[in-house]
């Protein structure tokens, strides 16, 4: 009897680990077919349309790209977020431009990211609106921050706005420590050169 138990037992834990493995299997090809479909439904085309005019028409007063038309640049990102990134369309890479533009007369420097999204609303979203500003966050004037001011850290502004749009994403990072008779020089500037970026891409970019 203690035998036959035994064997029930056994092949009760053997029908629970095939059952385990088939329902792991499953969810693991849920999964893959899954990621494929996200990957799959980025607006390549849209991403690639901006890329060409942000290249060949954007223009902002007093600001220069410091690349050629051909040129990019990114940095590596660590692989325990999403995974290693290959240099296709389903990584980073592959959906991601980068530019650098300057304004010597005015000191500011503007990091512009564009990638691709498989965002399908027309309408716009802002993901991010943020910045440093050592007259505010490293100022022993500052009785809210002061016991946080050191001299080691640097004086410069950095801004960023980022928006999602249909098809693509955008980032601009304004930075400088020159601020001249406006202490926000360096977030207007942002201001000025996110209303350029977005009106060429408004007017010649066609939502569905």
């Amino acid at each position: 009897c203690s035998m036959k138990r035994k064997t029930i037992n056994i092949i009760g834990l053997l029908v629970i680990i095939i059952i385990s493995f088939t329902v792991g299997l499953f969810f693991n090809n849920e999964n893959i077919i899954s990621n494929n479909d996200v990957h799959e439904e980025y607006n390549m085309d849209a991403f690639k349309k901006v890329q060409m005019l942000i290249v060949n028409d954007l223009v902002v007063e007093g600001y220069k790209p410091i690349f050629a038309k051909n040129e990019t640049y990114g940095i590596a990102v660590p692989p325990e977020i999403a995974g290693d990134q290959n240099y296709d369309k389903t990584s980073i890479y592959g959906r991601q431009r980068n530019l650098i533009y300057k304004n010597k007369e005015k000191g500011v420097v503007v990091l512009l990211s564009i990638s691709a999204n498989n965002r399908t609303t027309p309408e716009k979203e802002w993901i991010h609106s943020k910045g440093y500003d050592p007259l505010i966050h490293n100022n022993p004037k500052n009785e809210r921050y002061k016991e946080h001011y050191d001299e080691v850290f640097p004086d410069s502004q950095v801004y960023l706005y980022s928006y999602a749009a249909q098809g693509y994403n955008v980032s601009i990072l304004s930075i400088s420590d020159i601020y001249g008779d406006s202490k926000i020089r360096t977030l207007n500037e942002l201001l000025k050169f996110t209303r350029k970026v977005d009106e060429l891409l408004s007017e010649k970019v066609k939502r569905k």
